[in-house]
């Protein structure tokens, strides 16, 4: 089975400390249950996310590509296993700014018949939108 990875993210005007307080409530408002959160390392996420066309309110085809079946986009249509950890990390730039990383990770699997699962790649939406809901709460 093969996946693929990718971390992608932005970098907010706040200092470190206030981002990472925040962190849960940006992952609950996308839906995402936490089933990692480590304070020593600023990471959260969840490992074994197993979905079925949405995450929270949102198609899974607006956050990953796991490629197409008859016209569908298999996001929408496959039993969909996803990782996704979020790390809050000091910018380079200064004290006041905060780098907000996220790895998604994931393949896909039919569900109504037997077939090889498939890997799925971020749209980079589901990271943007991490850095966007983190960027509201903290204004």
């Amino acid at each position: 089975m093969m996946t693929s990875a990718s971390a992608n993210g932005g970098t907010v005007a706040f200092p470190q400390d206030h981002v990472w307080a925040i962190m849960r409530t940006v992952y609950d408002s996308l839906g995402i249950p936490i089933a990692a959160f480590d304070p020593a390392s600023r990471t959260i996420g969840n490992n074994n996310l197993r979905l079925k066309r949405r995450l929270g309110e949102v198609a899974l085809s607006k956050y990953v590509n796991c490629g197409s079946t008859q016209g569908f986009p298999s996001a929408d249509t496959y039993e969909v296993f996803l990782s996704i950890v979020t790390s809050v990390r000091p910018d380079a730039s200064g004290p006041q700014a905060t780098q907000i990383t996220t790895t998604i990770d994931g393949q896909a699997r039919p569900i109504t018949f037997s077939g090889e699962p498939v890997r799925c790649s971020s749209l980079t939406t589901l990271e943007a939108r991490i850095v966007e809901i983190a960027n509201k709460l903290l204004k």
